[in-house]
């Protein structure tokens, strides 16, 4: 007699490639799922964040002199694009850690960590580490685009230490320090918690992308938005770090765009993207 052997349900068979195909970054998408709040700050009616003019107590200087001084001599002939960001950047004054603003957003916190499902759970895994080409996905595909990159790379250098003064400046506590019940699923950053490193970077990477390809505006700001959100799930931002980095993000991205030396490297993007676009119908011909 043949021995057919045991027949494995096909669910199971489904569960074990959806379930490894999430750990191994195969088809899987980690910007796909959908957030639970929508990309509008739930909290400004409870809000003591009052808006401030610019940011002149910050001395723009490089907090991590050897590695981005030495990238930034390398890219950029030596230069800072942004020498004076702090005059034309504005944020709010974050919550106060006592104010009913930051007791609703802990609230929230501790509600959305409650729903962290798998799919979830490996989502914030895949976005722990900033990669901006999650959210550039509907633009490059799976396309290198060595100018591109090379744009954001610059956006980044500048972005970071614009973030890591405003964190210094304004030494937001972070949620699991003020909320001891309110669990994380990725190691809690020594910095402080406002503005948002991933959030307002992950808007930059959206901004800068629209000016090239303004028909995908939504969808790249979705997938920051999801991005940043993702950090709110994980458990080490609010959602005021999120909202007020995509202010500060904006602010930035225009900089930039008029900084002569980034104009260029931006048309040096827009010329890669478009070929990458045509490529397609010139091999259909």
């Amino acid at each position: 007699m043949e021995n057919k052997g045991a027949r494995v349900p096909l669910w199971i068979v489904a569960s074990f490639l959806l379930f490894f195909g999430v750990l191994f970054d195969g088809a899987c998408d980690p910007l796909a799922v959908k957030p639970l709040r929508s990309m509008n700050d739930p909290f400004w009616s409870t809000s003591s964040a009052p808006r401030v003019g610019t940011i002149k107590g910050l001395v723009y200087s490089n907090p991590f002199s050897s590695e981005f001084c030495d990238r930034a001599r390398l890219d950029l002939g030596g230069n800072r694009l942004l020498s004076r960001w702090f005059m034309a950047a504005a944020i709010p004054v974050p919550p106060a850690d006592s104010s009913e603003r930051t007791r609703k957003e802990l609230l929230y916190l501790l509600a959305i960590a409650k729903r962290r499902n798998p799919e979830y759970l490996a989502a914030i895994d895949q976005t722990k580490q900033f990669d901006w080409r999650l959210i550039a996905l509907p633009v490059l595909g799976d396309n290198l685009a060595p100018k591109t990159g090379t744009m954001i790379e610059a956006a980044r250098l500048e972005m970071l230490q614009v973030v890591t003064q405003l964190k210094d400046y304004y030494k937001r506590t972070r949620p699991t320090v003020l909320e001891s019940s309110l669990t994380t699923v990725v190691p809690v950053p020594d910095s402080s918690s406002y503005p948002s490193g991933h959030g307002s970077m992950s808007f930059v990477v959206a901004f800068l992308l629209e000016e090239i390809v303004p028909e995908k505006a939504n969808e790249l700001e979705r997938r920051a938005f999801v991005y940043g959100w993702l950090r709110e799930l994980a458990g080490i931002h609010y959602p005021s770090d999120l909202s007020n980095g995509v202010l500060l993000a904006r602010q930035i991205a225009d900089q930039l765009l008029v900084t002569p030396t980034f104009a260029q490297l931006v048309e040096e993007s827009r010329a890669e993207i478009l070929a990458l676009q045509h490529a397609p119908l010139a091999q259909a011909q």
